[in-house]
């Protein structure tokens, strides 16, 4: 199939996978590789950004296969759900800890634990939203477009707020972006336990 028969013939699938994307990658950005400059600007030792992000980073794999685990038992919404919805309630408040090496690991692992309900599953919500024959083309076009504008450019934007000299409505920038992808979720059916097409 070329690239765009998928968008022609399955727009609205097309259009869930920015709206399933979007939260996920500016969250997973902001987590993995804005906040050790984040805490840093906020006056946090390099040395302790680094060190956090990398013990941080390592919980987060750990958590993927128990992720993934509790989507099958449990269902795909849940767990997106509890992704979005917690970064909507609690990015804010997070971001707003960050000032300590210890407060700093605290915050990157609640995150990380949230963002494994996004994480450990997304690549099978995309893949069960379109037929075999075009399952490649129709994710990688809206995905990769999704990741760029809203992953790549969140450091851009915290950096943006913080020139503004409003570095605190960066979290409220997260969260909004999560709400939006959690009305998604809200609407996505319930696939966990469904046969996905060959």
């Amino acid at each position: 199939p070329r690239l765009f028969d998928a968008l022609r013939h399955h727009p609205r699938a097309s259009l869930l996978i920015c709206g399933i994307t979007a939260g996920g990658t500016l969250a997973y950005y902001t987590w993995t590789s804005y906040l050790p400059t984040y805490a840093e600007l906020g006056g946090v030792d390099k040395g302790d950004t680094l060190l956090a992000s990398t013990l941080a980073l390592a919980f987060f794999a750990l958590l993927q296969p128990l992720g993934g685990l509790l989507s099958d038992r449990y269902g795909r919404k849940p767990s997106l759900l509890l992704f979005g919805l917690g970064f909507t309630l609690l990015a804010p408040a997070l971001l707003g800890l960050v000032g300590s090496f210890t407060s700093l690991l605290l915050v990157a692992c609640a995150g990380m634990v949230l963002l494994t309900g996004f994480t450990s599953i997304s690549a099978a919500v995309n893949a069960e939203l379109f037929p075999a024959g075009v399952r490649a083309a129709g994710i990688g076009f809206p995905y990769s477009l999704t990741v760029a504008l809203f992953g790549g450019t969140a450091p851009y934007v915290g950096t943006l707020f913080r020139e503004l000299d409003r570095p605190g409505m960066f979290a409220w920038y997260v969260s909004g972006v999560c709400l939006l992808s959690s009305l998604v979720y809200l609407r996505l059916p319930e696939t966990a336990h469904q046969e996905l097409d060959r």
